[in-house]
């Protein structure tokens, strides 16, 4: 790219410009998301203690979960059916291992990138909190254009008390998306505002 002298207009930048640098930079996120994921493997190998094996397996599922959400972001706006459907696969996966089951009901819904991260990862936390207290629940995960659902067929602990974890970190992120938080028993509900534009 060239630069200009301060008081010189700059050189209008095409689409194709403007697209190349676009892949360029998802393609040094998605190098830096998988360095973090070896790191967190790494250091969760190495880790002694039952808890900090959790943290860091905590860690590994949130740093993929950010990986594939930015898999699902394009010029600025985040298609959140498209993540879940990705990420549901693995959630599916484990889900089966330990006798419980997920199913997503989903509809396209698109949002501003950073606030459609935001929504994806209180997606991940709520789905890896039923996972852990309830490894046999049935999970359904429902996305319609103004609301997100994640209910369990069963109550299941959500921890609330340590700032960080559980529904705190559903609860700090939803206030970054615009998003109120409703709880039911084994109902977790996200209800979005529309994208300030």
């Amino acid at each position: 790219m060239i630069l200009s002298a301060p008081n010189e207009r700059p050189p209008a930048v095409s689409d194709a410009d403007l697209e190349s640098v676009r892949r360029e930079a998802r393609h040094r996120l998605a190098n830096v998301v998988q360095l973090l994921t070896s790191l967190v493997r790494l250091r969760a190998r190495a880790a002694e203690s039952d808890e900090a094996k959790a943290h860091l397996g905590w860690l590994l599922g949130a740093v993929t979960a950010l990986g594939v959400s930015e898999k699902a972001a394009s010029a600025g706006r985040m298609n959140l059916a498209l993540y879940l459907e990705d990420i549901g696969r693995g959630w599916e996966r484990t889900a089966g291992e330990k006798g419980g089951s997920l199913t997503l009901e989903v509809e396209p819904v698109e949002l501003e990138s950073a606030r459609g991260s935001a929504v994806a990862l209180c997606a991940y936390e709520l789905v890896d909190q039923i996972r852990r207290h309830a490894p046999d629940a049935a999970v359904t995960v429902r996305l319609q254009p103004m609301r997100l659902e994640v209910v369990a067929d069963r109550d299941w602990p959500q921890v609330q008390d340590k700032p960080g974890t559980g529904m705190a970190l559903v609860r700090d992120l939803s206030r970054q998306a615009g998003a109120t938080v409703l709880v039911e028993g084994g109902r977790v509900c996200l209800d979005l505002a529309p994208d300030r534009n």
